[in-house]
């Protein structure tokens, strides 16, 4: 494992480390790695990597996101790989912008209008670092992100209990979900505080 971590280190432009597990997320140009002694059904990674728990030989369960299949590769076929999956990466549309050039994780901008939003949906949309949420908002917000992130959004029991017990405007809302949604191994308090720090 320490000739691959060694590697993955000198190659990427960027590394999240889980304080809460030992899962550590790794960006290899557009290839999100991640190593973890588990596999979790919603780590929002391309290329998975399971190091046995007796790993004493240099060879890795490797898997990818969206595919049903395992692999069983040693350090080089990893890495010999990586460059072809930043290619295909490459040929995809991605819908995400992002702003900050923080070399962690990128902090999101809103880009829905708010004319297309409803009268509701403004005021969560607007909604400044004091706002209280209740489980009445929940509909609009989950609303409005679907939004701004063209995609399904339907928030899990956990995210709305930490967002009862904060305050926080919707940005912060919407890079919480982005960034509990792309690392799942980091906590919602974890998170926070980071998006917190690059938000002030």
């Amino acid at each position: 494992m320490k000739k691959l971590e060694k590697q993955l280190k000198k190659l990427s432009n960027n590394l999240i480390e889980s304080k809460t597990t030992l899962s550590k997320y790794y960006t290899v140009n557009n290839v999100i790695v991640r190593i973890s002694d588990h596999l979790t059904a919603d780590a929002h990674a391309d290329l998975l990597i399971i190091v046995p728990s007796n790993n004493v030989v240099d060879k890795y369960i490797v898997t990818f996101k969206n595919c049903m299949k395992f692999y069983l590769w040693n350090t080089d076929q990893i890495l010999d790989y990586i460059p072809y999956l930043d290619k295909y990466l490459n040929l995809t549309t991605k819908t995400l912008k992002v702003t900050s050039e923080s070399s962690e994780f990128k902090i999101v901008k809103t880009t829905v209008a708010a004319d297309k939003l409803t009268k509701d949906e403004r005021k969560i949309w607007s909604a400044g670092n004091s706002k209280v949420w209740t489980s009445s908002d929940i509909m609009d917000l989950e609303n409005v992100l679907r939004r701004d992130l063209l995609k399904p959004v339907v928030l899990s029991e956990e995210f709305k209990e930490f967002l009862y017990k904060h305050t926080m405007k919707y940005t912060r809302v919407l890079n919480l979900y982005v960034y509990t949604s792309t690392y799942p191994d980091i906590s919602l308090e974890e998170a926070f505080k980071e998006i917190c720090d690059k938000t002030k």
